[in-house]
Parts: C-alpha cells; sequence; structure tokens
C-alpha cells in the first residue's frame, strides 16, 4: 500500500515538469523575431555585345494553311499558256529541240559523237545525236546546239557543215525557212547566204543558192520534227517577244493577275501564309540580265505591302499573317529541281549562285522589312 500512495504523486509530478518546460519554450519563441532575409544583388549591367538577342520572329500559327501563287511572279505557260499567244513562231521557243530529215535522201543531219567534227546526213533513224536544240536569236534566226554542246556553223572557205564550236559567233548562225503550206517542211539557210543540202555521199554544205518548190526532189529541203517538252518559262517568253514587247505584257500581267483583293480573300478564307515564287533574276531588278524585264520586283513589295495592310486591320481574327516568299531553290535557282525552262535559256542551268545575292536584295528591300517574311532558301 505504502509503494503504491507514494507513486502517484511522483507521476503527477514528472507531468507538471514537462508542461513547464513547453510552457517556457513557446514563451521564448514569441520572444525571439524572425531574421530579415537579405535581398539578392543584382547582376551588374551587361554591355551591348553580351546583351541576348531579340526572340526570333514569329511564324504562322500551326497548323500553317498556305496558296502558292505560281504563276505571278514567274511565267509558267502551264499556268497561263495565252501569255505565249503573240510570239511569232512560238512552237520554235528557245529551247525547243528538233530533228531535221533530208526530203530527198530520207537521212537525218547529225553531229557524229555529239559534235566535234563535220555535221552528216547518213543515219535513218534519229537519237541524240540528230537531235539540236535551238538558241532563238529572233522569230527566224537560230543557233543550233548538238548533244555534246558544240555549236553548228559553216566551215572556214568551203562551206561545209560542222560542229566545232563552243560559243556561237556569225559562223552558228541559220535562218530557218518554213514552207508557206507546211510549217514542218524547211530549208537551213546558212550565214554564206546559201541552202543547207544533204548530197549523196552524206556530207552537208551550204551551197545551194536555187529557189525551191517545196518537193521531195529538193535535196535542200528538210522534214522539221520537234520532239521532247516545249519549253515556256520566263526566259522563252521575254527571248520570244523582245524586250519591247515583253515588258508591257508582263508589267500588265503582275499588276492585274494577284491584287489586294485576292490577299483579302485568302485571310477570310482561313488561310495563314502565301508562298510567292519568284525568278533569280529579280536580284538585279530593275534592270535583270538580258531577256529578262524589270518590274517584278516592284509587284512583290506589293504583295508585303498587302499583307501588312491585312495584319494592321484584321489583328483578331485569322488574315493572313505572313508571307512565305521562295527563291525556288527548289525552283528557279541553278542546281534547282524545278522545269527546265525557268532556270535559263534552253533549260539549262549554268548561272553562277546567286542565292545569297537574291536573298540579301529582297530582305533589304523596304517592302520586306515592314512585313513579316521568311525566307528560307539560305
Amino acid at each position: 500500500m505504502g509503494f503504491r500512495g507514494g507513486f502517484r504523486p511522483l507521476v503527477t509530478l514528472v507531468l507538471l515538469c514537462l508542461c513547464a518546460s513547453r510552457l517556457c519554450s513557446l514563451s521564448h519563441a514569441k520572444r525571439t523575431p524572425r531574421p530579415t532575409p537579405t535581398p539578392a544583388k543584382k547582376p551588374p549591367p551587361s554591355s551591348p555585345s553580351q546583351q541576348s538577342p531579340p526572340p526570333p520572329a514569329s511564324y504562322p500559327p500551326l497548323p500553317v494553311r498556305a496558296v502558292c501563287l505560281g504563276g505571278w511572279l514567274v511565267t509558267e505557260g502551264w499556268i497561263l499558256p495565252s501569255l505565249f499567244d503573240g510570239i511569232p513562231n512560238k512552237d520554235l521557243l528557245d529551247g525547243t529541240q528538233v530533228q531535221f530529215k533530208s526530203a530527198l535522201r530520207k537521212t537525218y543531219l547529225t553531229a557524229d559523237q555529239g559534235g566535234g567534227g563535220a555535221v552528216v546526213a547518213n543515219r535513218t533513224q534519229a537519237s541524240d545525236w540528230e537531235t539540236f536544240k535551238l538558241w532563238r536569236m529572233n522569230e527566224t534566226t537560230f543557233n543550233f546546239r548538238t548533244s555534246g554542246n558544240q555549236f553548228v556553223g559553216i566551215g572556214a572557205s568551203d562551206g561545209l557543215i560542222v560542229a566545232t564550236a563552243t560559243t556561237p559567233t556569225l559562223p552558228e548562225t541559220f535562218q530557218i525557212v518554213r514552207c508557206p503550206f507546211d510549217k514542218n517542211r524547211v530549208r537551213i539557210k546558212a550565214a554564206n547566204g546559201y541552202f543547207v543540202q544533204a548530197i549523196a555521199t552524206g556530207e552537208v554544205i551550204a551551197d545551194y543558192g536555187e529557189p525551191t518548190r517545196w518537193s521531195d526532189f529538193d535535196a535542200s529541203v528538210f522534214l522539221m520534227t520537234k520532239v521532247g517538252e516545249q519549253l515556256q518559262g520566263e526566259y522563252q517568253l521575254c527571248n520570244g517577244y523582245g524586250t519591247d514587247k515583253a515588258t508591257p505584257l508582263l508589267r500588265d500581267h503582275w499588276s492585274t493577275y494577284i491584287v489586294e483583293d485576292d490577299f483579302k480573300f485568302f485571310a477570310s478564307s482561313g488561310l495563314t501564309a502565301v508562298r510567292i515564287p519568284v525568278g533569280w533574276w529579280i536580284a538585279s531588278d530593275p534592270n535583270p540580265p538580258a531577256p529578262y524585264v524589270g518590274g517584278s520586283l516592284q509587284a512583290l513589295d506589293n504583295a508585303f505591302k498587302w499583307a501588312e495592310y491585312v495584319i494592321s486591320l484584321q489583328r483578331s481574327t485569322s488574315w493572313v499573317s505572313s508571307l512565305t516568299c521562295t527563291l525556288l531553290p527548289d525552283h528557279r535557282t541553278p542546281g534547282s529541281t524545278a522545269p527546265p525552262e525557268t532556270a535559263r535559256r534552253n533549260g539549262e542551268q549554268q548561272m553562277p549562285t546567286l542565292r545569297r545575292r537574291c536573298k540579301s536584295s529582297i530582305s533589304s528591300h523596304p517592302g520586306t522589312r515592314r512585313a513579316r517574311a521568311c525566307l528560307p532558301w539560305s
């Protein structure tokens, strides 16, 4: 009994001590203020060279809904063939490939081995050696380029037809005279004033000076066959019309084919981008190399203005908000994968690379600075 009576007061004393210790601890915590956090020091201002670059220009919102304005600033005959309707002999545009078969001998003019020697007429089947590309000088005057990239011409004094020149000059100039009642029946007039004929030995010589009745018994009459695809690009159009006629024709086309209302329609239809093919010669606008004519860069500038104007009026709706202007490395620059007529004369892509020059010329133009533009050809 004595042990039990002394245990309870001991337990009570221990509990009282614990409670007193806890109360003292809480009281001390209230009296002690919390430490004030030290503010972080700001880093010194960086120099302009160390500042981060501005954020890149925004691109059209995804998904991109775009339209390609092909046939506007780069002529493509399959889009608008009527542009070529006024060209004389429009079936013999620059780059057209032709074969000539002697009406009398029934043999083809042949640049043996693709050129490098005499032109003969001794084969009855036509292939690459019997095919010539036309370099058009005017509606009736041409250079004939062989498959080996040499030019047909007359020899030094004997009138013999050869294919040895790498650059065409006067001896490599020929006139195609077409029959009035059959345009594929032709005579070929050389620079010496005589017509080309195929003689019995297979030689081809420019020494025929007599008139013709266009019969099969005339050795100076040839049956002309066009082979391959007909080229209808801007080079062919400007070369075919000449500068005086091509300039007003194209400027009217550029100003009417696409107009500001078209951009409003694009935007109201939910489009967010426009792709505008341009040619490499736009880098030299307003004085591009012959035969191209100037004015397409101004039309491109108008497109940027229209896009910017639409953006400023309709920022709260899904109007056009970006222009994707493509120089077509894709398309119209050397080494491109586009149709050949869009590159240079007779479809060849031999110009020096102009991508960087074109990018610099276009991106520095006032119109491109006012609107957002993506230039993806670099």
